[in-house]
C-alpha cells in the first residue's frame, strides 16, 4: 500500500491510551509526541511543537483517542473539513494538501449536524477494522465513550 512501510501495530504501540500522537517523519517515525487531545484547537500549517519546543509539520499520525480526527484544506482549519475520521485513525503517510487539521468530539444521541468526510488528502489510513487506502466514511455516533 503506498505511504505504508512501518508495521501496521507501530503506532498502537507507541502512542499512550487517550493520546493524539505525531511523527516529524512518514511512517511513524523521526521525532515522536503524544499529546492531550484540545478538541477546538487547530494545527495550523499542519503543524506542532516538539519536545525541543521546534515547531514542523506533522508527517505520520495516530489518534488513540475518543475524537474525531478532521482535516482541513486550508491554514486555519476553517469552513467545511475535506475529511473526517474515526477515532482510532492513523496515517503513515500525509499528503501535502493537508494544510490544518483538529480533533473534535463524536456527536451522541444525534446531537450533532450529520457531516460526510468527502476525498481525502492522507495517502494511507488505519482504522480499528484495518488498513486500507481509500477515505474513511465520516464517523458515526456509535461506540462514542463518555468515560
Amino acid at each position: 500500500m503506498p505511504g505504508l512501510t512501518a508495521p501496521a501495530h507501530a503506532a498502537e504501540e507507541d502512542c499512550p491510551k487517550d493520546k493524539f500522537c505525531f511523527w516529524s517523519e512518514p511512517d511513524y517515525s523521526g521525532t515522536f509526541r503524544a499529546a492531550d487531545p484540545k478538541p477546538g484547537g487547530c494545527a495550523k500549517g499542519g503543524k506542532v511543537t516538539w519536545p525541543d519546543e521546534t515547531r514542523s509539520r506533522v508527517e505520520s499520525l495516530y489518534d488513540n483517542t475518543r475524537f474525531l480526527f478532521e482535516t482541513y484544506g486550508n491554514e486555519d482549519c476553517s469552513g467545511a473539513p475535506v475529511a473526517i475520521h474515526p477515532p482510532g485513525f492513523s496515517a503513515a503517510s500525509i499528503g501535502s494538501d493537508v494544510k490544518s487539521f483538529r480533533v473534535s468530539p463524536v456527536c451522541e444521541k444525534g446531537g450533532c449536524a450529520s457531516t460526510r468526510a468527502r476525498t481525502s488528502p492522507v495517502t494511507s489510513y488505519r482504522t480499528p477494522t484495518g488498513i486500507s487506502d481509500s477515505a474513511p466514511a465520516a464517523a458515526s455516533p456509535r461506540g462514542a465513550s463518555t468515560t
